[in-house]
């Protein structure tokens, strides 16, 4: 009974919204068919995986990712992944199980860390782990009212590398629970 009053009083306070999710962008964290539950209240932090309106006529209506970089944030890529945050390198721990999608063949699963938030991510080919002379690089700086968003299956996601930043104006909240 107390349990249920708390919920009660935590769900009052909270502005929320509840969606849908399609797609194996946000494997092997979000299932490719599931339900979402949003804040739309609470400040936008990296790490949290946010809904947000397309705001481009070739995306869908919502859009589910991961927030990775910050106003302001610094990022390097090394070819199509984020080699590091703010001079701080990204480090991927490859797991020894494998993510399987209804539309890819198994994707090697790797453990992450971008500011103290943890987190599996997908890849088909491994991320890169040095930089070199052959290393295709590029480097920028997230403008304001912005985010850089990626999918956490990294090789099957539209996202920020294909779409550009998320305008802050079009996140609808940030996933509290997803099932």
């Amino acid at each position: 009974m107390i349990l249920v009053g708390l919920f009660l009083i935590f769900v009052g306070l909270q502005s929320f919204d509840v969606g849908t999710t399609e797609g194996a962008s946000m494997l092997p964290n979000v299932p490719e068919r599931g339900a979402t539950y949003i804040s739309t209240q609470d400040t936008i932090n990296v790490g949290d995986i946010i809904v947000f309106e397309g705001y481009l006529k070739s995306q869908p209506p919502r859009m589910i990712k991961r927030v990775i970089g910050l106003p302001g944030d610094w990022m390097t890529f090394c070819g199509d992944n984020v080699f590091a945050i703010n001079g701080q390198q990204i480090q991927y721990v490859a797991m020894p199980e494998t993510i399987k999608s209804e539309k890819q063949l198994a994707l090697k699963r790797y453990r992450t860390q971008i500011q103290n938030v943890s987190y599996d991510v997908g890849f088909e080919k491994p991320p890169c782990e040095t930089l070199n002379s052959t290393s295709r690089v590029v480097e920028f700086v997230v403008p304001p009212g912005h985010y850089f968003v990626l999918g956490d299956n990294r090789d099957l996601s539209l996202d920020s590398r294909a779409y550009g930043m998320v305008p802050a104006s079009h996140v609808l909240g940030h996933v509290l629970l997803y099932w």
